[in-house]
């Protein structure tokens, strides 16, 4: 579960950036992100309840802190849904997100 949760720490970058979104919009998309798209994906591939992995990655990531987020969401979701398991985890057990879902989300620090 540890490796599940370190790539989630990619999803989120440090900063700021021109998003158009408020803070408490970001902040939202992104618990929508891990309760709505990363979680019902992932916990499958790992035989985790989707319960499990929100708690888990609320702990790895702290959607409160959202400031903005990058316009590729969207694509982020959609690549996570239609890749299949053998796509997005490694046979070591890290997860490997798709390229658009690096650094959506910028974190106040």
């Amino acid at each position: 579960m540890v490796r599940l949760l370190v790539l989630l720490v990619l999803v989120a970058g440090c900063g700021s950036s021109g998003s158009g979104v408020s803070p408490s919009q970001a902040a939202a998309d992104c618990s929508a992100f891990v309760s709505g798209s990363y979680c019902p994906k992932i916990a499958g591939c790992f035989d985790v309840t989707q319960e499990y992995c929100v708690a888990a990655a609320d702990s790895a990531i702290d959607c409160t802190k959202a400031v903005s987020e990058d316009g590729e969401l969207a694509t982020c979701e959609t690549q996570i849904g239609n890749s299949p398991c053998s796509v997005l985890v490694a046979s070591d057990g890290t997860v490997t997100l798709p390229a658009s879902c690096k650094d959506v989300f910028q974190l106040s620090q």
